[in-house]
């Protein structure tokens, strides 16, 4: 999959075709925002289990 991405990217950088770099911009701005929320998630998660631990430990 990868490659094909390099494929149509080295095609598009050799081609004339200015709003293709728009889509290749809008899916790098996916990627970064995709990878944003899983660390956003996993802090939450991260924090909800140190709530917990403390919890435990503090009514034992």
């Amino acid at each position: 999959v990868e490659l094909l991405y390099f494929l149509v990217d080295a095609y598009l950088f050799i081609g004339p075709l200015p709003c293709f770099y728009v889509y290749d911009l809008f899916y790098l701005i996916f990627i970064g925002f995709n990878f944003v929320l899983l660390y956003f998630i996993f802090k939450c998660i991260y924090i909800i289990l140190m709530f917990w631990y403390y919890r435990l430990f503090y009514l034992t």
